[in-house]
This record gives C-alpha cells, structure tokens and sequence, in this order.
C-alpha cells in the first residue's frame, strides 16, 4: 500500500510535522489565555487603586469637613489649658 519514492520515515517524518503543528496551535491559545488573564489583573489592580484613592479623598474631605472653620484647632485649646 506504499507510494513508490515513499519510505515509513517519510510517513513517521509527516506524522511527528502534523503533531509538531496541532502542538504549537494548542499553545497558541494557551498563550492569549495568559496574556488576557494578565490584563484582567491589571485592570482589577487598577480599579482596587482607583477605589482606594477615592476613599481615601472621601475621608479626608470628612475630615476637613468636621473641623469648624476658622475655629480654634486641637493644640490651641490644649495650649490655652496649660497657661492656667
């Protein structure tokens, strides 16, 4: 059932060529599944820093917000305290 000029090395050759080929076609996708999940993290990472940043200004505008303006601050009530 051989071709002539065809020997089995030529078949194991083309054998090993496709699955050689189908291996590097499966690690192709491996390939964007890590790239992608490495930008999924990136972003996730991004938001978390974003989301920290905006808590962190909303409790420091609570801050400003609670001291009474132009009112004494903290260290000068208690250093009036000390004169007496």
């Amino acid at each position: 059932m051989m071709q002539a000029g065809v020997t089995e090395h030529d078949i194991q050759y083309d054998d090993g060529a496709a699955e050689s080929g189908s291996k590097q076609q499966q690690q192709q996708p491996n390939r964007v599944h890590v790239d992608r999940k490495r930008k999924r993290k990136i972003v996730t990472t991004l938001v978390a820093v974003e989301l920290d940043k905006q808590h962190l200004c909303a409790s420091m505008m609570s801050i400003i917000m609670a001291k009474p303006a132009g009112g004494p601050s903290e260290r000068d009530q208690h250093a009036g305290m000390d004169e007496d």
